[in-house]
């Protein structure tokens, strides 16, 4: 058999030794990819078969079916194995639930939002849905460039708000109370630092680090142990 030639990733036709022609592609089903054969005279038969074979295929796809082929074929090796893991459980948890067995082409954004609205009448955190829509966000969006929709519905969708909790700062009481029990600690001058400076943790953490933490009576510079693991303010 000549060297196949592929039309896409997922299918492609060949020539048989008998001067027929042959198509081959795959298609997602419930229990995984498999792969579907045709027979053709010609190679210009053969690869019409194959167009034709792609839009059957395509036409009748499901977002469950659409997500799995995106996991496998888009997600799976361009990022870390747990963030796979992670999109993997946010399709099978909570996206497949609800919008699963809706066809691709006919999902709007209304169908994502009740998802939204879903997940939040379950008592989610917006915070967490809002992490849910970055999973249908991104897959929608290579189905538009996979040419399988128009349109990417989770971008006119609107996820919930997340709204930052307003900071608390101490009051000049609890300010010196705080430094006198810090008095004569190795990292009395890091909460001076935080509380008279309002800086956030990654920054004094730097700010820490690039000192080498506090001072040795020799004048050597000492790296701090609690700098190099991270820290947080007693509450």
């Amino acid at each position: 058999m000549a060297k196949q030639r592929r039309a896409s990733s997922e299918g492609g036709v060949s020539r048989r030794k008998d001067g027929s022609w042959m198509v081959r592609y795959t298609v997602q089903t419930p229990s995984g990819r498999k792969r579907k054969v045709i027979y053709a005279k010609s190679q210009a038969e053969a690869r019409r078969k194959l167009t034709e074979a792609f839009a059957d295929r395509d036409r009748g796809i499901t977002v469950e079916k659409h997500l799995a082929r995106w996991l496998e074929d888009s997600v799976r090796g361009s990022v870390k194995a747990t963030t796979c893991q992670s999109y993997a459980s946010l399709v099978r948890l909570h996206v497949c639930p609800t919008l699963g067995s809706t066809k691709l082409s006919a999902l709007t954004p209304v169908h994502v939002q009740t998802l939204y609205r879903r997940k939040l009448d379950e008592g989610l955190a917006p915070k967490s849905v809002k992490y849910i829509h970055t999973t249908p966000h991104r897959a929608l969006r290579q189905a538009t460039r996979w040419g399988l929709v128009p349109r990417n519905a989770a971008a006119e969708a609107n996820p919930p708000r997340v709204r930052t909790p307003e900071m608390s700062p101490l009051s000049p009481a609890q300010a010196r109370t705080l430094f006198a029990a810090a008095e004569g600690n190795r990292l009395e001058a890091l909460y001076v630092l935080a509380v008279g400076t309002g800086m956030r943790q990654g920054r004094i953490h730097g700010a820490w680090v690039g000192g080498r933490g506090p001072r040795c009576e020799d004048g050597a510079g000492e790296e701090d142990p609690h700098a190099r693991e991270g820290w947080a303010p007693p509450h």
